[in-house]
């Protein structure tokens, strides 16, 4: 009190209007008040266009997609203050380039609508008054955000994004009435991230009938949040109401702790791109869970840990796609609960030239169908390379056969004695004939996995010729060791003696790879007849 007391005794009592006192400006009215101190009352202007801000600008209220720089200072500015505000819509971007005078490592900064920067100056440089506690490249929705809906802020970042950046949803439920879009125009990645699930819901909205929730052109992940199609009357019932679509070649798309309830398919990847998902479930979908229907080659499809297909009319819908790679493993749950349900539907007339298909770790419940499509027992290979193992619900589809020949009539010729000749017989059935390819006493293995491979054999031979001494064994590719010889002694001739075998070939097989039968005797020219095979080969 004391020092105003002061102040008002140096200004002389009929000096009004405005005065200098100590090179500050004051409005003095008539009966002595003071109604204005220069920098107590801050001056505030509106900018809707790029340029170099003044000294004399407190606050700046700024809208559009505008630069604006910071004016030069000297050491005399010391105490300047300006805060600049977006006071524009959500597509605004307002660009604060430093200038040349700038301490504290700002050189630029970017605000969305309604926030704002406020920077001092001292010694000749400027300075933030306060350092934001967010992440740069990160988007916040809520209703106090830059962005209220999800929408606005995948607008946004499509357009004015400068590396890949993160939205980060509130504890809501977002209605969406209309296709969000993701397509950076740079290409960027986006992730769209929700508080502790299930607390950020996407649910359909009037307006989306007809459409999808989520098209993605560009790279994109989503994590830990809620998207449901029911809130929409028939929404879902229909082909093109999915969750999200996959558009964008040679991406990666992810998808983390979440659920996809009641939409036509859940995600639907149509291109070449790179999935994975996992930690999520798949609820109630009326097509499909996830449809790969890729129109390019190279499609890799991954689910990972915590994935439940529950209720779906498909799980995983393998619908089109060439030289695809597939991997369903890691606790992926398949929960049918219509007998119409099916866990893993393959087209194999469009999903075309698998180069790796995993089934692996994976649980099916008894209800429906577990797998459709597939046929591991073809000559062509079509199949043989899906690797069906260690399922909680389903059996093993690992390379086996069953090959038997019964009463055969076509023999052996031993041209040197003692040597081994394949044996000549006519397979007449296969049991249980698992990716391996039978043509005769010829069994060629399928796949590209490679495997140890085991046989057993039972067979009864036959030889002109008293006191023969018959071998039989196993050989790979026609060529080098017999494996598992064993001989039996044929003591009249032409009456048939039982003889058995195993081996276990030490180097795994691969594609193209075959195994036959082969037989010997201890004399030049003579003849054997291998009357009866019950041959089994299995693979590890």
């Amino acid at each position: 009190m004391k020092k105003l007391l002061l102040f008002f005794a140096l200004i002389p009592l009929h000096s009004f209007g405005q005065q200098n006192f100590n090179n500050n400006t004051v409005s003095i009215d008539a009966s002595g008040t003071i109604s204005n101190i220069a920098g107590v009352k801050e001056h505030t202007r509106t900018v809707t266009t790029s340029q170099t801000l003044l000294k004399t600008d407190n606050i700046v209220l700024a809208s559009g997609d505008i630069m604006l720089t910071l004016p030069d200072v000297t050491a005399a500015d010391s105490g300047l203050t300006i805060t600049i505000k977006n006071n524009g819509g959500y597509m605004d971007e307002v660009h604060l380039s430093s200038g040349t005078t700038v301490a504290d490592s700002l050189t630029d900064a970017y605000l969305t609508r309604w926030t704002t920067l406020t920077l001092f100056t001292e010694a000749g440089s400027w300075h933030t008054k306060e350092k934001s506690a967010r992440g740069e490249n990160t988007y916040y929705v809520a209703a106090s955000a830059s962005f209220t809906t999800p929408k606005e802020a995948v607008d946004f970042f499509n357009v004015h994004a400068h590396a890949g950046s993160t939205i980060i949803l509130g504890s809501a439920s977002y209605p969406i009435s209309e296709t969000i879009v993701v397509n950076n125009i740079n290409g960027y990645d986006l992730a769209i991230e929700g508080m502790a699930y299930p607390e950020s819901k996407l649910i359909a909205a009037t307006g989306l009938l007809g459409k999808p929730m989520f098209r993605a052109i560009t790279p994109f992940v989503a994590k830990q949040f809620y998207a449901d199609a029911t809130t929409l009357p028939t929404y879902g019932t229909h082909a093109g109401e999915d969750f999200i679509r996959l558009l964008g070649s040679k991406n990666y798309y992810e998808g983390k702790d979440f659920e996809i309830k009641g939409f036509w398919d859940g995600v639907v990847d149509s291109t070449d791109a790179s999935v994975w998902i996992q930690e999520g479930d798949f609820t109630n979908c009326y097509n499909s869970g996830v449809k790969v229907c890729g129109a390019q080659d190279s499609t890799v499809v991954r689910f990972g840990a915590g994935i439940e297909f529950n209720g779906c009319d498909k799980g995983v819908y393998l619908y089109k796609g060439d030289k695809s790679i597939v991997y369903i493993d890691g606790g992926t749950k398949f929960t049918n609960v219509s007998v119409n349900d099916t866990s893993i539907a393959y087209n194999p007339t469009l999903f075309t030239n698998t180069l790796q298909g995993y089934i692996v770790g994976t649980v099916f419940n008894s209800t429906g169908t577990q797998l459709a499509g597939y046929d591991f027992s073809r000559d062509d290979a079509r199949d043989a390379n899906w690797y069906v193992e260690n399922n909680a619900g389903y059996p093993d589809e690992n390379p086996r056969v069953k090959i038997n020949s019964a009463a055969n009539t076509d023999t052996t010729l031993i041209t040197t004695g003692g040597a081994f000749y394949k044996a000549r017989f006519d397979t007449t059935s296969t049991i249980n004939r698992v990716k391996w390819k039978v043509v005769g006493n010829q069994a060629i293995y399928q796949p590209v996995n490679k495997r140890i491979v085991t046989a057993w054999v039972d067979v009864s031979v036959s030889a002109v010729g008293a006191n023969k001494v018959i071998s039989i064994g196993v050989r790979r590719n026609g060529t080098g060791a017999i494996y598992g010889i064993n001989t039996t002694k044929c003591f009249n001739s032409g009456e048939p003696y039982g003889l058995s075998t195993n081996a276990t070939i030490p180097s795994f097989f691969t594609v193209g790879d075959y195994l036959e039968l082969y037989v010997s005797a201890p004399s030049n020219g003579d003849i054997v007849t291998v009357r009866s095979v019950n041959w089994y080969i299995d693979s590890k």
